[in-house]
């Protein structure tokens, strides 16, 4: 799979090859979450009913997890609230590159 992107005048481009899998493997990426997030919500819905907390064989492990609540910092208000006390904790670590593909 080499060459997937080509020169076209002055402009590099994606080959229509790989554009059309790319679209491809989006549009069965979305089925296929959908089909298991149906699962799943079938699966919650069944070991809540049934009192289940954990599932498990060879080949998987399903454990419930109880509702509750999340405790969550609120950092673009603290950010604005009080810049100087933000700017003594912030910190930068590295990210490495990346692609982001949208497929329209």
């Amino acid at each position: 799979m080499n060459d997937l992107i080509v020169k076209k005048e002055d402009n590099y481009q994606l080959t229509d090859t790989i554009i059309s899998e790319l679209r491809l493997i989006d549009e069965e990426e979305k089925e296929l979450k959908e089909k298991k997030e149906k699962i799943r919500e079938i699966l919650l819905k069944e070991m809540e009913d049934k009192n289940i907390l954990k599932l498990e064989n060879e080949n998987i492990s399903i454990t419930y997890k109880a509702p509750t609540e999340r405790e969550t910092f609120r950092t673009a208000k603290f950010k604005k609230d009080l810049p100087d006390l933000y700017d003594t904790y912030v910190e930068f670590t590295p990210v490495k590159s990346s692609l982001l593909i949208k497929i329209k």
